[in-house]
C-alpha cells in the first residue's frame, strides 16, 4: 500500500520541476520586438539591402538586412537600452538610442539623408569609338549623323537638343571649352548672367535643372563659383538637352 500512496505526490514534484527549469519559460515573458523601415528621407522611398545593427555597444549585436519594401525586425529582444545603427551606401549614417521596456513592440521607421560619395579619380586610356570624341580640333565627319541618330533612337520627344564634340569647341568662353555654356547657345535656354555656367530653361532657374553623366546625377556640376562646368570637355563624346520634363529613361 505505500507505494501506492506516495506515487502520486512524487509525480507532482517531477511536473513542478519540469515546468520551472524548462529554458525560456521566463525570458518569453520579458522579451519584446523592435521593427520598422528604412527609407529616403526626401521622397520616403523604401531603402532596400540598408544594414541595420541593433546593439547595447558599438562591438555586439544582432543584424538585419531590410527587405524590398525596406523593412527590418529583430524579436525575442531583452528589454533594455539599445543603440540602432542604419547605413546605406550614399547616405548619412544614422544612430538612435532606444529603449525597449518588458514585452514592449517598437515601431521605428528611419528616413536617411542622401550623402553624396566622392570617389577617386580613374584614369582611362582607350581608343575613340562610338560617339566618344576623336580630337579637340576636328570630328569625324559621320560624328554629327551619328549624335543625331542616337537621339531618335532614344528619345522620343522632338525638342531635345543634341551638341557634339565640335559644337562644345566652338562654344569657346573666356578661354576655356565649357558644356553648360555651350548649351546657353540653344533656343530656349538663358542663363542669369555671362559669368555663370549656370542654365535657366524656358523660365526655369537653375534649381529646377538637374545634370546627367552617362545616367548619374551630378549634385554639383560647376566649379569657381559656379562660373564655369566641373564636367572635363575631353570626357564627352555628346550631350543631349531636355527643355522640358526630363526622359522616362532617366527614372
Amino acid at each position: 500500500m505505500t507505494p501506492l500512496r506516495h506515487a502520486p505526490t512524487a509525480c507532482r514534484v517531477l511536473l513542478l520541476a519540469a515546468l520551472v527549469g524548462r529554458p525560456g519559460y521566463v525570458s518569453a515573458q520579458t522579451t519584446g520586438t523592435i521593427a520598422g523601415a528604412v527609407l529616403d528621407g526626401a521622397s520616403g522611398q523604401p531603402l532596400a539591402g540598408a544594414d541595420v545593427v541593433l546593439s547595447a555597444s558599438r562591438t555586439t549585436g544582432q543584424r538585419a538586412i531590410t527587405d524590398a519594401a525596406g523593412r527590418y525586425s529583430f524579436a525575442d529582444v531583452a528589454a533594455g537600452a539599445y543603440s540602432l545603427h542604419i547605413r546605406f551606401i550614399g547616405y548619412r549614417p544614422t544612430t538612435l538610442d532606444v529603449d525597449l521596456p518588458p514585452m514592449g513592440q517598437l515601431s521605428l521607421s528611419v528616413g536617411l539623408i542622401l550623402q553624396p560619395v566622392l570617389l577617386e579619380a580613374l584614369p582611362v586610356d582607350a581608343p575613340a569609338t562610338g560617339l566618344a570624341r576623336t580630337g579637340r580640333s576636328s570630328e569625324s565627319p559621320l560624328a554629327r549623323a551619328d549624335v543625331e541618330r542616337y537621339r531618335q533612337e532614344q528619345y522620343l520627344t522632338s525638342d531635345v537638343r543634341a551638341l557634339t564634340a565640335a559644337d562644345m569647341l566652338e562654344a569657346v568662353t573666356l578661354g576655356e571649352t565649357d558644356l553648360l555654356r555651350a548649351f546657353q547657345r540653344l533656343p530656349g535656354v538663358t542663363t542669369r548672367d555671362d559669368f555663370t555656367a549656370q542654365l535657366w530653361t524656358r523660365g526655369a532657374r537653375w534649381s529646377e535643372t538637374r545634370v546627367y553623366f552617362d545616367g548619374l546625377p551630378l549634385f554639383n556640376p560647376v566649379h569657381a563659383a559656379g562660373a564655369f562646368s566641373a564636367i572635363p570637355p575631353d570626357a564627352v563624346g555628346a550631350a543631349f538637352f531636355h527643355p522640358g520634363a526630363r526622359s522616362a529613361a532617366l527614372g
